[in-house]
């Protein structure tokens, strides 16, 4: 925006039809489409046909507004074509008579409404007034059926003419959108074999548009109103010829309404609409089993054996039900109200214990060290969470104070589960972390930093001298069951994730894919969690009865193994790619508090190769049930140190949790799929598997450059041993990545590689 009545408005989008087709279509410049599909402006007029490439056009817009421009059209060389529009006269029309009144600022907001409805009831008016509009449109053949369109619009009023920034906004808004109408023009008449896979996405986004716009509070017109989209699109007609029940299914897909899971085996081609229906209504079970609408949508998926077949087939339906999935998750009170619920509930019950425990220390004067180091605590927590959230809107500082608010309201876990809920996806100019990395991050920060030491802090209390009773209890329980669910949640959300799926298939994969077995991997996951974190809190807590130093001597002489046992393997540098200074810093914290949330937690995920290891997370969560005993041993048998508690409880309550243990962890390794139990007990380290990563072949033995290229995403020390080969590979297909300008070779990868690894150097778009 230039001046407050001047606005700049740019659009793209690819068309799936040829250039000259589109061409013809635009230049048909008051053809039936435009006005009843297009619906493209109020009215449409040839003034005068200079020639074949020029015309003198007139557009009626809503609100009271008309552009008169020449219209040009010609190549601008074979494979591009350029249709401009500038501001004209013509003797045939006159300048139009100002109208002050409906483009008074004060009314603004209500012009554009007004208009419309005043044209829906009484027709154009007689009278408008006279904008100045250039526009251009760049077209651009990228093959035989498809074509880029780019729109430039600047769009503005006559000088001494009151505006409206809302009218203005409209107006440019609605010009703008001629690329994605002619999108959608051409869509409606292709073919079921020539629609994509990212086409899906667009069909769902129309459906949800149609949702929003005309769907009932009870959701019973959904049908109609899916089918009406259907109608509309050759491919989705023949799609439903195909398979009569696709429309009842995605209508019941789109509702919020919480059902059980339906059990169905039936085989696609003898699906019934019953069973379509049932299916469908399965998926808002799955959307909130899940953290997020692709994994939901890939639990969902994976349970019937005809949606994986009808997604295999036609690949843009997953699309499509993504689209939907995310509309759902949004609007459902049991979907983004219950993820920001459970995140904030567990946040603010751990905070609540934690700050009742504080005011039962400060009631004994014995006790205020105690009180004064949980609050240590709370605000080594709170200061780890604004430091990530200034690494995280770095970019943005305009962001970082509201972020710091919600730090400081202890509500950031809330609104972290509302991004990573509601699809956000992270943005590349302001954000370094994905939202579900954020809220990962965050959580491994709570862990480290105030759930796992409060914990042990309450339980040396109450072990040394009883010190807050059962609320004591209750807290450390509450912790315990805080942090083994946050445990969990990290673990599925990794391995569910479809995008870790298809980047690292090898260790990404394990949760079953039926809702039944699912649940039983999440619970038996859930469970041995606890009793690993209580186990390693009780036996930490021991040591600290006995003595403090002999708690810190053996933390450190644990840390001091782990540090030499990475780098004996020369595997210590962390995967992050980072250099200098930086890598260092980031590989000894990275090492650090990984190392301490594997102790006290068990993540499955801390098992890759690129963390801990397979056989390093084995023996570190079975030597915790053993560590705990050693402790108890020790303290109270061979020290006799005075505790609060007898004897006999202390070795009944040792048992029943390595009882849990055992039960638990037999059960998730039955539970998960038998090809990954491997990769829990797996000896190879980092460095090797990230080299194996990139000798790896596709599925069928072809080459798959876009697993290969991930090798970029890792520090540069995990595969200097074959960076000859890496550049190599890198410059004898990099020209030919960058003409097809691949999705999978974003800039943000580009920017890892180095410059002498790409042909002719310097960057993706250089030659």
């Amino acid at each position: 925006e230039d001046d407050g009545k001047t606005l700049w408005g740019k659009s793209t989008s690819v068309v799936k039809s040829g250039i000259e087709e589109v061409l013809a279509f635009v230049w048909d410049y008051t053809s039936y489409a435009f006005k009843h599909e297009i619906k493209d402006g109020y009215d449409r007029k040839v003034i005068d046909e200079l020639n074949s490439h020029s015309m003198v056009v007139y557009k009626g817009l809503d609100g009271s507004l008309e552009t008169l421009d020449t219209m040009i059209w010609k190549y601008f060389d074979a494979d591009n074509i350029v249709i401009s529009f500038t501001p004209s006269d013509h003797s045939s029309i006159n300048s139009r008579p100002r109208r002050k009144s409906l483009l008074n600022s004060a009314a603004g907001g209500l012009i554009v409404g007004v208009s419309r409805g005043i044209t829906a009831v009484m027709g154009p008016p007689s009278v408008r007034v006279r904008a100045h509009q250039f526009k251009m449109l760049k077209l651009t053949r990228l093959s035989s059926t498809e074509t880029k369109v780019v729109c430039l619009t600047k769009f503005s009023l006559p000088e001494g003419i009151p505006h409206s920034s809302a009218l203005l906004r409209e107006t440019v808004l609605e010009s703008i959108m001629i690329s994605a109408k002619l999108r959608l023009y051409f869509a409606r008449r292709r073919n079921l074999d020539s629609i994509l896979s990212e086409d899906g996405q667009a069909i769902g986004h129309w459906i949800c548009d149609n949702l929003q716009a005309k769907e009932d509070f009870w959701q019973s017109n959904n049908e109609k109103l899916i089918e009406s989209v259907y109608v509309s699109f050759r491919c989705l007609r023949q799609l439903s010829v195909q398979y009569p029940y696709i429309v009842p299914l995605l209508a019941e897909a789109s509702k919020t309404r919480l059902k059980g899971v339906a059990e169905v085996d039936t085989s696609l081609t003898r699906l019934t609409p019953f069973e379509a229906r049932c299916i469908g209504a399965s998926l808002s079970s799955s959307l909130r089993a899940r953290k997020t609408a692709e994994s939901g949508l890939d639990q969902w998926r994976l349970n019937y054996p005809s949606m994986v077949e009808l997604c295999e087939r036609h690949p843009f339906i997953e699309q499509s039900l993504l689209i939907i999935s995310k509309r759902v998750l949004k609007n459902a009170i049991w979907g983004l109200q219950w993820r920001v619920g459970i995140g904030a509930a567990l946040s603010l019950v751990d905070i609540t214990t934690d700050a009742f425990m504080v005011s039962v220390y400060f009631g004994s004067e014995e006790n205020w060290s105690l009180a004064y180091l949980n609050i240590g605590m709370v605000s080594v927590n709170l200061t780890l969470q604004a430091a990530l959230v200034i690494y995280q809107h770095q970019k943005k500082p305009h962001v970082i104070w509201r972020e710091l608010l919600a730090v400081l309201l202890a509500a950031k876990p809330a609104l972290d589960a509302h991004r990573v809920a509601s699809g956000k996806e992270r943005d590349e100019d302001g954000e370094v972390l994905t939202p579900l990395m954020e809220l990962t991050a965050d959580k491994i920060a709570e862990l480290v930093a105030e759930a796992v030491p409060a914990a042990i802090l309450q339980t040396y209390a109450y072990i040394e001298q009883g010190s807050g009773g059962r609320a004591a209890l209750f807290s450390i329980l509450v912790s315990s069951c805080a942090t083994a669910y946050v445990s969990t949640i990290i673990s599925f959300d990794f391995d569910c994730n479809p995008v870790s799926r298809s980047s690292f298939p090898e260790y990404y994969g394990y949760v079953p894919d039926s809702s039944s077995s699912r649940s039983i991997t999440f619970g038996s996951m859930f469970l041995y969690f606890f009793s690993t974190t209580l186990c390693r809190v009780t036996g930490t807590a021991l040591l600290l009865v006995k003595s403090p130093r002999l708690m810190v001597g053996f933390m450190a002489f644990d840390m001091i193994l782990f540090f030499m046992y990475k780098a004996i393997r020369r595997d210590l540098t962390h995967w992050v790619p980072a250099e200098g200074v930086v890598k260092f810093i980031e590989t000894f914290f990275a090492r650090f508090f990984l190392k301490v949330v594997n102790d006290y937690t068990g993540i499955a995920h801390l098992r890759h190769p690129h963390e801990m290891g397979g056989i390093y997370w084995l023996v570190t969560i079975f030597s915790t049930q053993v560590f705990v005993w050693a402790a108890f041993i020790y303290v109270v048998k061979v020290q006799e140190t005075a505790t609060f508690l007898d004897e006999t409880y202390f070795i009944f309550y040792l048992a029943f949790l390595n009882f849990i243990f055992v039960v638990a962890f037999a059960t998730f390794f039955v539970s998960i799929k038998a090809e990954y139990r491997h990769t829990f007990s797996s000896v190879i380290s980092g460095c090797a598997y990230t080299r194996a990563m990139f000798k790896q072949k596709g599925k069928k033995g072809n080459d798959n450059p876009e697993r290969r290229m991930q090798i970029f995403t890792v520090n540069k020390a995990h595969w200097t041993g074959i960076r000859k080969k890496v550049k190599t590979y890198v410059r004898r297909h990099w020209r030919e990545w960058r003409e097809k300008e691949l999705p999978w070779l974003t800039d943000e990868l580009v920017l890892n590689i180095p410059k002498d690894f790409m042909a002719g150097g310097g960057g993706r778009f250089l030659p």
